[in-house]
């Protein structure tokens, strides 16, 4: 059996035994991009939250929060609906700014910036967040997070988020206030809200209600008076198949259930091999290790997992690579001794990497990664997807295909 899945900007052709029992798991494929009428009728009724041209004045300073290259957010496309609807305030150019939302991810270059937001790089003043800088504390949420955002977007008189609404790991999905935590907040923020997925018996991927990561993140947005976001829903090709606009969290809440109805697909039983694409995390392997989340899922215990990741940047970050080598009791003491700098890259090798390969078997096909580095983390490295394939199945396996890895949530019918 043959099947093509994305591998990066590429597309690979597997060609898979036929004494193996193969499905394939894809997002939900009949749903047409928007038209423009459609967006428009969206943006003239926003949910909870008035008309984006009657929100603004002519002299309020707007402050767009857009996404970073780790997300594959249509930034551009989004903040053309957003500039269509300022224009009739008419809100002048030099009242608007965008900053990008890096949460603890690094700096980018203007190249990369360019190629997020397009023409509007030369058009309003641009800003990149600094997660140890240039922060006010606002308060306290219920949870005792601190809520220490960017001072550019307090200062902003309107605050505009953008985001793609798909499965998160941690946030149950991501878009809605995730732009503000983490993504313009402090360190000592992110690391208090994203601590809280060590808390015992909580399910966090795919759940947003009963979810405190993610009802964290709806409290901090409260507190830093985010007025309004654009979130759409994307498909497999990253087209626009859904939009949602107003309240952060009503207009966020209509985004999952639309997003729900497009990545989550039911499954009758766990697999014995699960074969995943990081697409659309490609960058690097600290993102792309998400697929990973979306294949534990629908794996069964001892099977065995086959990722296909370009990891165009390599690992990502130096530490994760290191953390990613360690167990749970070395990882825990780490959590709890508070001494890693960046504790997200702990969490993610605690939660993506270990929880993964406490439940099956890993292998990696990968041109960013080197095979050393693979295999100090105790998962096997293959030069390709015809050697994995040969190695990993077996006659009689019953294999699943996840060819939009990071997107495709299988939900296992009870």
């Amino acid at each position: 059996m043959k099947v093509s899945v994305p591998y990066g900007h590429e597309q690979l052709l597997l060609d898979l035994p036929d004494t193996a029992n193969v499905d394939v798991l894809e997002t939900e494929g009949t749903r047409q991009p928007l038209s423009e009428q459609e967006v428009d009728n969206i943006l003239s009724k926003p949910i909870g939250q008035q008309k984006l041209e009657e929100l603004g004045e002519k002299g309020d300073q707007i402050v767009i929060i857009a996404c970073d290259k780790a997300r594959p957010t249509p930034n551009e496309l989004l903040i053309d609906f957003i500039i269509s609807r300022l224009s009739q305030v008419p809100i002048p150019d030099k009242n608007i700014s965008i900053i990008f939302a890096l949460g603890t991810h690094p700096q980018m270059n203007e190249k990369e910036m360019r190629a997020l937001i397009g023409k509007y790089f030369d058009r309003f003043q641009i800003y990149q967040h600094e997660v140890d800088t240039n922060t006010t504390i606002l308060g306290n949420t219920k949870r005792g997070t601190e809520v220490n955002i960017n001072n550019r977007v307090i200062e902003a008189d309107i605050k505009i988020g953008l985001a793609d609404v798909a499965p998160h790991p941690w946030a149950g999905y991501g878009g809605g206030a995730k732009v503000i935590l983490p993504g313009v907040s402090n360190r000592r923020s992110i690391n208090h809200n994203h601590q809280m997925m060590t808390l015992p018996d909580i399910k966090f991927l795919g759940v947003t209600k009963g979810n405190p990561i993610r009802e964290d993140m709806n409290e901090a947005a409260q507190i830093a008076g985010l007025d309004y976001i654009v979130n759409a829903i994307l498909g497999k090709n990253l087209e626009t198949l859904g939009l949602v606009a107003g309240d952060p969290i009503k207009a966020f809440d209509a985004g999952v259930e639309i997003a729900k109805t497009i990545y989550e697909r039911p499954i009758a039983e766990e697999y014995d091999v699960v074969i995943a694409t990081s697409f659309p995390m490609d960058l690097n392997f600290y993102q792309g290790s998400k697929g990973f989340d979306n294949a534990r899922v629908a794996v069964r215990p001892g099977g065995k997992i086959i990722l296909f990741t370009p990891s165009y940047e390599g690992v990502g970050r130096e530490d994760f690579a290191y953390y990613s080598t360690l167990g749970n009791a070395e990882l825990k003491e780490i959590l709890l001794s508070g001494t890693a700098r960046d504790l997200i890259e702990v969490l993610v090798a605690y939660d993506d990497i270990n929880r993964t390969r406490e439940k099956a078997e890993i292998h990696i096909v990968s041109k960013g990664l080197k095979r050393e580095t693979v295999e100090s983390w105790r998962m096997a490295y293959h030069d390709s997807p015809k050697e994995a394939i040969r190695k990993v199945i077996e006659p009689g396996d019953s294999v699943l295909v996840l060819p939009e890895g990071a997107f495709t949530l299988p939900v296992l019918k009870e």
